[in-house]
């Protein structure tokens, strides 16, 4: 068990809001706030002369955005957990990343929960790399067209989300097949890319695969039926998603 506080640095412009951080930290314990910030100037001193387990994060810092901070700094290696009213770009570059966010007004359930979650992933590694799949996923909106940062072994690679056909599961691992004929092998489950990419016209038609209902060419009858994809490959509905699926591909 930690007997020292992590350290915590509140990114945030709203007054009320630093105060309502500060005491539901207090509440919680085993938490010391090292400094507050109000905009990206004084958020990117704080950062560099601190060194912070944990930032809480507004992502709208008039009158720019937490992302121009982040890309002020160098290197950092501490978690983030965002705040937000609501960006669009944002909320969905957060769950294609998987990183944690709250929703404004705040409620202190969820905050803690958030907390209970940071002090569970304090020594997982590749949270930086996740960030960095935000970052990489609003970068692609504002060039007009939303990608998604897939976590590999070595690393991570961006992929436009459009070009993406299918993903297939590998036990604790998913195969992305996209456009062209590539096969990318992720360090995420089936059911966290569903997650991530449903909004984004992917729909789970079988225990172990999700298509990108863009690329379905053909659908045939069946008990549950058979798709053809783009780039060919066939993949059995199950009977229990069918209806999902005619229905969600009906709308396209």
């Amino acid at each position: 068990m930690r007997t020292e506080p992590y350290r915590v640095v509140i990114v945030e412009d709203d007054l009320d809001q630093q105060d309502l951080l500060i005491q539901w930290l207090n509440d919680y314990g085993n938490f010391e706030v090292l400094a507050v910030a109000r905009d990206v100037p004084s958020g990117i001193k704080a950062l560099s002369q601190s060194h912070p387990d944990l930032v809480i994060l507004d992502v709208l810092l008039p009158p720019g955005n937490c992302f121009e901070l982040l890309e002020a700094l160098e290197h950092f290696t501490f978690k983030i957990i965002f705040t937000t009213a609501f960006d669009g770009y944002a909320i969905r570059a957060f769950r294609l990343a998987a990183v944690d966010y709250l929703l404004k007004p705040l409620d202190r359930t969820e905050f803690f929960l958030a907390i209970r979650r940071f002090e569970s992933l304090i020594e997982v590694k590749d949270h930086l790399s996740r960030v960095h799949m935000v970052l990489a996923s609003i970068r692609g909106n504002a060039a007009g067209g939303e990608r998604a940062a897939l976590p590999t072994l070595k690393g991570f690679i961006s992929v436009p989300i459009r070009d993406i056909v299918r993903c297939e599961s590998d036990n604790t691992y998913t195969s992305v097949f996209t456009v062209d004929k590539r096969r990318l092998v992720i360090s995420r489950t089936l059911k966290e890319c569903e997650r991530q990419l449903q909004e984004f016209n992917f729909c789970r038609v079988h225990n172990s695969h999700l298509v990108n209902l863009i690329h379905v060419v053909e659908y045939q009858r069946g008990e549950g039926g058979v798709i053809r994809m783009i780039d060919g490959s066939t993949i059995d509905v199950s009977r229990r998603r069918k209806d999902e699926f005619l229905r969600r591909f009906n709308m396209l």
